[in-house]
């Protein structure tokens, strides 16, 4: 079996040889999960800049599922540290920061051919791990943590 980097980057080809910049394909599987995910990106950044913004966000996330099996130590720390960002001082939803993730998955692993198991294997583990890591990054955001008991 090739090795897990080697599957993920056929994937990545594959999406890119296709659709080329997968950004607008990305946002539209986003907006149709999140619809008011427009307001958001024109709140946060104006005009143009959404645009902008919205590539910048999906070329983060193909960065982390590039550099993953490379560096995961990085992209952990990455990740983590963006959770509790996004959450509690950009005020931007988990569903959100977690469906830009999936979006960018499921658009690249929706070109990936039925027979090609491991691929498909590896495409699954990797975003088992990025979902994981996202869950580690809620651990320390103030808004999702349970109530401190009183003393």
């Amino acid at each position: 079996m090739p090795h897990r980097n080697a599957l993920i980057e056929r994937g990545l080809f594959r999406a890119a040889e296709q659709l080329g910049d997968i950004t607008a394909p990305v946002m539209d599987l986003l907006l149709q999960r999140f619809p008011a995910t427009t307001d958001c990106f024109h709140e946060k950044a104006a005009g143009t800049k959404a645009e902008r913004l919205q590539g910048e966000m999906v070329e983060q996330v193909l960065y982390c599922l590039m550099a993953w099996h490379e560096t995961p130590a990085v992209i952990e720390i990455i990740i983590v540290d963006t959770v509790p960002h996004h959450l509690d001082t950009l005020n931007i939803p988990l569903e959100l920061f977690a469906g830009l993730i999936d979006a960018v998955v499921e658009t690249i692993t929706a070109l990936i051919p039925e027979e090609a198991h491991d691929e498909r294997a590896a495409w699954q583990d990797l975003h088992a791990a990025m979902n994981g890591l996202v869950r580690d990054g809620l651990r320390h955001s103030v808004k999702y943590q349970s109530p401190q008991p009183v003393r």
